[in-house]
């Protein structure tokens, strides 16, 4: 089985090595990196899976989904929005932006490897 390659995106650095450590024990699942912000995201390719913060500087969550839209990857990253904002309009422009899932922090890890 292949290994499925996750980046993690959020600003909160302690989040993210809580995160990457519990996805790294995960059979099958490989944090290939993570990022402070969506500027420094733009050209990871070949990630499989984009866990994502909202709220975060320089670039938010929105303006990289919009982003990676824009650009018609051939393989576009399944994403999971990770995020404090639980107001529907967030959540449905998240989903109208191409999240797949959209999860309130905070959030059991076994929540975030089960999506």
């Amino acid at each position: 089985m292949e290994e499925i390659r996750v980046l993690l995106v959020d600003d909160n650095a302690e989040l993210r090595r809580t995160i990457q450590e519990q996805l790294n024990k995960q059979e099958g699942l490989h944090v290939i990196g993570e990022c402070a912000n969506g500027l420094e995201a733009l050209g990871k390719s070949r990630v499989d899976v984009m866990v994502l913060d909202i709220i975060m500087p320089q670039m938010d969550g929105y303006a990289l989904m919009e982003e990676l839209r824009r650009q018609q990857l051939e393989r576009m990253p399944r994403i999971i929005v990770a995020t404090a904002l639980g107001r529907d309009d967030f959540v449905m422009r998240a989903v109208e932006l191409g999240a797949k899932y959209y999860m309130i922090k905070p959030f059991e890890t076994q929540a975030l490897v089960a999506r």
